[in-house]
């Protein structure tokens, strides 16, 4: 065969090995990037409202989210639940809120374990949930507790705006807190009375400021929560 009919079948050769992979390349490529398209249009067309409702859906019980809700870096890995039940110090209160001089247990089961927790022990834990998930009255920002009424929390419906509650953390740090707001939220974290306030944010998210949000439920469809600086 002469020199210059080898260097052709050669090249022609490379071409179809070059041919194949590509062929590969895009069978392996359009199903993934349809799959992406697909997910794309089937989030591009639920609204904020439909969005709620799926998460009422799906998290029965004291509250109508779930982290399919939650946006952004609040729910970092400082907040999750791998920190919580931290070693008990020598500190006499620990985990404590005291209201009307009269004490209360917390644990820090955050959003992984607050619900089984207060579940299992209505009369006696309340937890936190949203915000910081282990509680620090130092650390300027935000933690969100709950617990059943009836159960630890049925006093809450009876505490007024101005009214302290002294909170002890794990260290055993204190800080006492002034009732600033209380309201009432559907499900979905909306203010019951109009104009509607969604107050999911003051739920879920740490925040830049030194604050404790406690929420107990009314009815089934109804919570209160009782915001304090």
């Amino acid at each position: 065969m002469p020199k210059e009919a080898k260097v052709v079948t050669n090249a022609k050769k490379e071409n179809s090995i070059w041919f194949l992979i590509l062929g590969l390349l895009a069978i392996i490529a359009v199903p993934i990037c349809g799959y992406f398209i697909y997910q794309h249009n089937l989030t591009a067309h639920i609204s904020d409202k439909q969005l709620r409702r799926y998460n009422a859906d799906i998290v029965k019980g004291l509250y109508g989210r779930s982290l399919a809700d939650y946006t952004g870096d609040e729910f970092t890995k400082s907040h999750d639940d791998s920190n919580s039940y931290l070693p008990e110090t020598a500190t006499t209160l620990q985990r404590k809120i005291m209201i009307r001089g009269k004490y209360y247990d917390y644990k820090d089961g955050g959003l992984a374990k607050g619900q089984e927790l207060i579940n299992d022990n209505p009369a006696t834990i309340c937890s936190t949930w949203g915000g910081v998930t282990v509680n620090n009255v130092a650390d300027k920002r935000s933690t969100h507790f709950i617990g059943h009424n009836p159960g630890l929390f049925s006093i809450l419906p009876t505490m007024t705006l101005g009214e302290k509650i002294t909170v002890y953390d794990y260290k055993g740090q204190e800080r006492e807190y002034k009732v600033s707001k209380i309201v009432k939220i559907d499900d979905n974290a909306f203010s019951v009375k109009a104009p509607k306030k969604d107050y999911w944010p003051t739920i879920v998210q740490p925040g830049k400021r030194e604050q404790v949000v406690f929420e107990t439920c009314l009815d089934k469809t109804t919570n209160l929560l009782v915001i304090c600086d």
